[in-house]
């Protein structure tokens, strides 16, 4: 798909009771999720980071920081629990951060 990803992990697309496995990626500019079972599917999530209003992390049953919730431009949030969430989260506020200095 382009670029070559800064972090991929796995994770889960959860929506507070379900939640569907995949691989999260960090690109250069972009945040990607893709489902394991659909890997050639239409289904998959990709954001481009100047697009990204915040993100927060957030307990998981409550006790363990595992949680990614991804807010849009668009008024769309995106929860995710991840294997390696202190890395990942450390590299996307740094993409976040490079991509509004760029911004006019």
């Amino acid at each position: 798909m382009g670029e070559p990803p800064l972090i991929t992990v796995s994770a889960w697309l959860w929506n507070g009771n379900d939640k569907l496995a995949g691989s999260l990626e960090l690109t250069q500019d972009r945040l990607r999720f893709q489902l394991n079972d659909f890997p050639e599917s239409h289904l998959q999530m990709d954001i481009a980071l100047r697009d990204i209003r915040r993100v927060e992390t957030f307990v998981i049953f409550g006790f363990a920081r595992l949680g990614l919730e991804v807010y849009s431009a668009h008024q769309q949030s995106d929860r995710f629990i991840l294997e390696n969430l202190k890395d990942f989260y450390q590299k996307l506020q740094r993409q976040l951060r490079l991509i509004s200095k760029k911004s006019p």
